[in-house]
């Protein structure tokens, strides 16, 4: 009985280091996308106040 709840609980810490690693490497992806979201943003703002200036 005891050797059973051991075994459970080492997959669910696994499963567990698994996920979060899963979870860090899309948050990573979603930084980068954030960065290239703003970096898009700002450049389009500088285009439309150059354009407004013309």
């Amino acid at each position: 009985m005891v050797s059973v709840v051991i075994t459970s609980s080492i997959l669910v810490v696994n499963l567990t280091i698994k996920f979060l690693k899963l979870l860090h490497q899309i948050l990573i992806k979603f930084n980068q996308n954030c960065k290239s979201i703003k970096r898009i943003l700002h450049k389009t703002h500088s285009w439309i106040k150059l354009w407004a200036k013309v």
